[in-house]
């Protein structure tokens, strides 16, 4: 039975730079949110924020059952989310605040940009892959298989990947927090 599976990394100086401006967009990006919550009633430490993965915009909140949110939000029993109550003077003022806030683009936004695509259809679905960052290289791992023909990207045979694993030098699963500080 054929393994579906594909894993590349990159240390190239362009794939990290993908990396710092992905962390620098989330951070602006987080703060807008931050403050846009507090502006509107909801408590950003217990707002949820739900993102289209399609196309990376703030769709609406969700929040612990206890807690509702300020006047001009109601609850949109499809998506599962609050969101601006447009039938509102408030509701609108909340849905103008909220477009301002545009897209909360991660890094596979970023990747997509440095040879990795974001996506891909393989096997009649949707594939996305799983990305991690560690010291100087990216990791991305495919469940499917995918030939990524760009010089950035180095892919890593799936034997090799396997003696890593069995190592116990897994870079997928790498946790920082249990590393011996030699």
């Amino acid at each position: 039975m054929p393994i579906h599976a594909a894993i590349y990394r990159s240390s190239h100086p362009e794939v990290q730079l993908a990396w710092e401006k992905q962390r620098a967009h989330a951070t602006g990006w987080r703060d807008d949110l931050q403050d846009f919550c507090t502006k509107w009633g909801m408590d950003p430490d217990t707002a949820r924020s739900m993102i289209q993965p399609d196309r990376a915009l703030l769709m609406g909140f969700r929040l612990p059952r206890s807690q509702s949110p300020a006047d001009g939000w109601r609850w949109d029993s499809a998506s599962r989310n609050w969101v601006p109550a447009l039938r509102t003077e408030l509701g609108k003022q909340i849905n103008s605040d909220l477009k301002t806030l545009g897209p909360e683009f991660g890094i596979r936004y970023y990747l997509d940009r440095v040879g990795m695509p974001s996506s891909f259809s393989g096997g009649g679905a949707r594939r996305w892959s799983g990305v991690k960052q560690i010291l100087d290289t990216t990791w991305v791992q495919w469940n499917w298989e995918i030939d990524i023909d760009d010089p950035r990207w180095e892919r890593v045979k799936l034997s090799d990947y396997c003696l890593m694993v069995e190592s116990g030098e897994d870079p997928l699963f790498f946790d920082e927090e249990n590393e011996d500080d030699d």
